[in-house]
């Protein structure tokens, strides 16, 4: 992927403001809405949010970090790595379709979660928008961030905010399809 660096900012924030309206939207459902799931091996849309929470906390202080360690100007092209463009596209919400095998440590299914997850997730969001703002003075093609395979495999900065905002935007999709599956289903028990 090649674009300028502050239209890849500004598409990022566009996405997270998205992921943010979602959230706030789901945040406002019952809790056994948000605990609902339609199989045993099905995440409920609160499993999801705490999900991406797992994520977020871990990405989101490797991010901050290499922006804070990082004196790189900032420059006006971005071209994703190879790496980072795989991760992102493969975590894009246009590839819902495509399963994928979750880390058992960051695989929250059994779990009866409050309704609390979403109020971390949306603070993580707020997050991810100033970080983008401070990612404004800095090179977002320079700066490297680890990835979750292990310090050796690092991304752009440019990509790894890309794989944390995708990743975000397929799992609320996923959330949001539960919740539907909810309603689905009650109305269906309703007659």
């Amino acid at each position: 992927m090649k674009t300028t660096s502050e239209a890849l900012i500004t598409d990022l924030i566009a996405r997270v403001q998205e992921n943010l309206n979602g959230a706030q939207a789901l945040k406002q459902e019952a809790e056994e809405a948000l605990n609902w799931k339609a199989g045993p091996k099905v995440w409920s849309a609160l499993e999801c949010f705490e999900h991406m929470n797992q994520y977020s906390d871990v990405y989101l202080m490797r991010i901050m970090e290499g922006m804070t360690k990082s004196d790189k100007k900032p420059q006006e092209e971005f071209k994703s790595g190879g790496l980072g463009n795989w991760f992102a596209k493969l975590m894009s919400p246009g590839d819902a379709g495509t399963k994928m095998k979750t880390f058992k440590s960051k695989d929250p299914n059994g779990k009866k979660l409050p309704v609390s997850v979403i109020d971390t997730y949306i603070q993580d969001q707020e997050k991810s928008l100033a970080l983008l703002q401070i990612a404004r003075s800095k090179n977002v093609a320079r700066v490297k961030v680890p990835t979750d395979l292990g310090a050796w495999a690092k991304v752009k900065l440019g990509d790894a905010f890309r794989i944390i905002v995708y990743h975000n935007q397929r799992h609320l999709q996923q959330a949001q399809r539960s919740f539907e599956g909810y309603v689905s289903q009650a109305r269906l028990a309703q007659g």
